[in-house]
């Protein structure tokens, strides 16, 4: 098997498939829509993030003969394969689906569509897997990491975590950071593949390598690279300072990885002012997230740039974001599930988001959003835009591209946020339940209405 992402599926997406097939409803237009219910508390947005590996992924997907025959002897059923194999060698996804999202680097709110699917009901359940793997990942640590880049109030940070995480997630977590804005990544592959600037130091097992003698390992380390940044804590760090600036006096910066990293960064910022190596960068990294980065900021800790590792890959604090992916419309019929729990009923029908904006002083700043019906006509004005575009499969993208596009989405769409959106506390316990308007138009909250009446009384 040559491509593993063909299999990586639930085997429901296969065996509602092939029940389709057999009725003959496989091709039956549907469309379906993958969302968040709800915000966690700790976070007041989601970032629009993966959508370009959706393209890619729905762009390069296929069947190969070994894929068939492995389903078609897995896959139990009454009836025999062999149409059901010409039909599965037959598909082009790229063909037959159509993608709505928001733009990646774009923001999010709750029961706001992150990917609306149109196309054959069969093709769009089989690709629910990887759609939702993708959004829950990917728009989970872009979140996180747009909290840190607010924290760190303009710093450059550095993305270091993947070490911490699955070897396959890695080069898409600092994808995911980049687009939120920090500055570079220590992954190579994501340099690449992306084009993210690449950034590096040195670990403590270089400098022990030298059996207690760091100014050895410092010197060894500046025959090989100038302007370099030095690790200073495997020791002590104020005499790992001093054999830093002897071993390179035009060092480029110092890197604090434990203890108290305000104290440590003022004492050091002092000396090196004093010894005239003003230029010199301090970097502060251990176990760093956003309230950390906050309460140093809050200090007004000399710290020029922060390496985030574990809790931005990791999101300690938010595991998962609960994206669902669920049918909205069949058969040019709008759709919706019922649930005991009000907040689990979905709503209906192919959506558009519009955002409202006002005037405020020299900028437009984002007021309101409205979930409305895609059929609704309302014209895009300066005050007020659809979120959702469509992203064509029959155009080669630039991943590179794509990614620096993205982050550049973000970057405007920071200027527009209110800056109640914006705000991060120095404690967890701090976090304000602020909530930014996200309201049905009335003709959706009509339909939704007017399904649940009839799914009640039909069903009664």
């Amino acid at each position: 098997m040559n491509d593993p992402i063909e299999t990586d599926i639930d085997l429901y997406q296969l065996s509602m498939l092939k029940a389709w097939y057999e009725n003959n409803m496989h091709n039956n237009k549907a469309i379906m829509e993958c969302f968040c219910r709800k915000l966690p508390g700790s976070r007041k947005f989601f970032l629009a993030c993966g959508i370009g590996r959706i393209v890619d992924y729905l762009q390069n997907l296929k069947f190969t003969d070994k894929v068939i025959e492995f389903f078609c002897n897995e896959l139990k059923s009454k009836i025999p394969h062999d149409n059901f194999k010409e039909y599965l060698k037959n598909i082009n996804f790229a063909k037959e689906i159509k993608v709505f999202a928001p733009e990646e680097g774009d923001i999010i709110f709750a029961n706001e569509p992150i990917v609306q699917l149109i196309g054959p009901i069969g093709l769009l359940e089989y690709v629910e897997k990887r759609i939702l793997s993708i959004i829950n990942s990917d728009v989970r640590r872009a979140s996180k990491y747009a909290r840190i880049v607010l924290a760190a109030k303009g710093k450059p940070v550095i993305e270091m975590g993947g070490r911490r995480e699955h070897e396959g997630v890695s080069v898409d977590a600092a994808r995911a950071s980049y687009i939120a804005g920090f500055a570079s990544t220590s992954n190579a592959l994501a340099k690449y593949k992306y084009n993210i600037p690449m950034t590096g130091t040195q670990a403590h097992a270089f400098i022990m390598s030298f059996e207690g003698n760091e100014l050895a390992a410092f010197n060894s380390w500046a025959r090989v690279y100038e302007n370099s940044t030095y690790l200073i804590d495997t020791y002590d760090v104020y005499d790992g300072l001093e054999h830093a600036l002897k071993a390179d006096p035009n060092l480029g910066a110092i890197r604090l990885d434990s203890g108290d990293l305000y104290g440590q960064a003022t004492n050091i910022k002092r000396r090196l002012n004093k010894g005239d190596h003003c230029n010199a960068k301090i970097i502060a990294t251990n176990d760093l997230n956003e309230y950390k980065i906050a309460a140093l900021e809050e200090k007004g800790a000399p710290i020029d740039i922060y390496g985030v590792g574990t809790d931005g890959i990791i999101t300690s604090d938010t595991p998962s974001i609960g994206a669902v992916y669920k049918l909205v419309e069949i058969y040019n019929n709008p759709v919706c599930k019922l649930s005991a729990d009000s907040g689990k009923t979905t709503l209906p029908g192919r959506k558009q988001v519009w955002r409202h904006y006002a005037q405020f002083t020299n900028k437009l700043v984002m007021t309101n959003d409205i979930i409305d019906l895609h059929s609704t006509p309302i014209k895009a004005t300066e005050i007020c835009r659809p979120l959702l575009k469509e992203y064509r499969l029959d155009i080669v993208y630039d991943k590179k591209a794509v990614v620096q596009k993205a982050r550049e989405k973000f970057a405007q769409v920071l200027t527009e946020m209110p800056e109640y959106l914006k705000l991060v506390p120095v404690d967890p316990k701090n976090e304000q339940p602020v909530t930014y308007p996200v309201d049905m138009s009335n003709q959706l909250a009509k339909l939704k209405q007017e399904l649940i009446i009839k799914y009640k009384t039909s069903s009664a």
